[in-house]
């Protein structure tokens, strides 16, 4: 494959994406660290729940006895503690979110421990694999990563990219087994094929576009895109909503570029049915070309 818009051997003064330079394994740990203060908040502000409406009911019993206002700290409480009980629910996510950045950290980490030994040869075998040419890349920015071995300064993008490459072919592989099901329980075997379908545009591909894009930040390590969603929005759906809106609307947006004038890229450019097979074009170089190169769609 030819190489997308080469950056050139840029000077010295050009930005180079965070990635390059962020420590996974260093992420990970504050990521984790997040995840563990939002939980341990969110089981105290549980606690002080229980707490207050507990010492609420226990001073007011009295006194509402006596006064005939208890009806009205009843309501108060059944006013506040739901809003109370949100906090609590949102801190829960947030943590939730950060535990899963945090694993996508720690992946990340385990991949570049599995390359760090490589050197000049291997970046540049694996770079002209992939149809990037090492002479076009801006050595002397990569320089002041990796003053010895310019190239070595790729090495984290390298692993990020193998770390989605292999999550998307991993969700890939199990909703293919999710489309074969053989379960003679139709309600089964039918359920399987929805969470298999869910799978693929939710998972899988979100996974592929992220490799393809992290193979263009490799090509031009100058881009300070971190995210698909830098470049455009998903549009995800169900089976039987993607189904009917191929057949009869004639609508399958599956990414809308945040660029108005580009064409979106459609999911039957990606999965096609055929037969009884799905087949899935997983390949990060055809799905480069799609992300960044405006092409008229037919």
């Amino acid at each position: 494959m030819a190489n997308i818009a080469p950056a050139g051997n840029a000077n010295a003064a050009v930005q180079l994406n965070s990635y390059i330079t962020e420590v996974p394994e260093k992420n990970a740990k504050q990521l984790r660290s997040k995840a563990l203060a939002l939980n341990v908040l969110a089981i105290i502000t549980i606690v002080a729940i229980v707490a207050i409406v507990g010492a609420v009911l226990a001073v007011s019993l009295g006194i509402g006895a006596m006064t005939g206002t208890m009806p009205f700290i009843l309501v108060g409480l059944a006013l506040t503690t739901p809003f109370l009980s949100m906090g609590t629910s949102k801190l829960r996510a947030m943590a939730s979110t950060y535990s899963e950045k945090g694993a996508i950290e720690q992946g990340v980490a385990d991949e570049l421990k599995k390359i760090t030994h490589w050197r000049t040869p291997e970046i540049e075998a694996f770079l002209r694999e992939k149809g990037i040419d090492p002479n076009q890349l801006p050595i002397d920015a990569l320089r002041l990563v990796s003053p010895q071995e310019p190239l070595r300064a790729l090495l984290p993008l390298i692993a990020r990219f193998n770390y989605n490459n292999s999550k998307a072919h991993a969700s890939e592989v199990k909703a293919q087994e999710g489309f074969v099901d053989t379960n003679p329980d139709p309600v089964v075997h039918l359920n399987a094929r929805r969470l298999a379908w869910v799978r693929l545009e939710s998972d899988a591909l979100p996974n592929a576009l992220k490799a393809a894009l992290l193979l263009q930040i490799i090509s031009q390590p100058h881009l300070l895109y971190r995210n698909v969603e830098d470049l455009g929005q998903y549009d995800v759906k169900h089976f039987d909503q993607r189904f009917f809106g191929q057949q009869l609307d004639q609508e399958d947006t599956y990414l809308k570029f945040n660029d108005a004038q580009r064409e979106p890229i459609r999911l039957g450019e990606i999965v096609q049915i055929q037969g009884r097979a799905v087949q899935v074009n997983m390949d990060p170089q055809a799905l480069r070309q799609k992300l960044f190169i405006p092409a008229v769609r037919v």
